[in-house]
């Protein structure tokens, strides 16, 4: 009852980022990297896991796709 806590409390062991991943950028990369993460007041790890997981990766066409398409644009 009167035991003061200090510090953040636990994360659950589901929350906890145990596993890292390496990835090699040019100077000109890291630097611009840095740069939007300083500018949007993050850290480098959040800025690349927000482009991970929150940004929409569109899938470029296949050679059938293209050919469809082609196809019906010229009827």
């Amino acid at each position: 009852p009167g035991i003061k806590f200090r510090g953040r409390p636990k994360k659950e062991s589901s929350d906890k980022r145990d596993r890292k991943v390496s990835v090699n950028f040019t100077e000109d990369e890291e630097r611009e990297v840095k740069a939007k993460a300083s500018a949007a007041g993050i850290s480098i790890a959040e800025l690349l896991r927000i482009s991970a997981f929150r940004l929409s990766i569109v899938e470029r066409l296949t050679d059938f796709e293209r050919e469809a398409i082609r196809e019906l644009m010229y009827q």
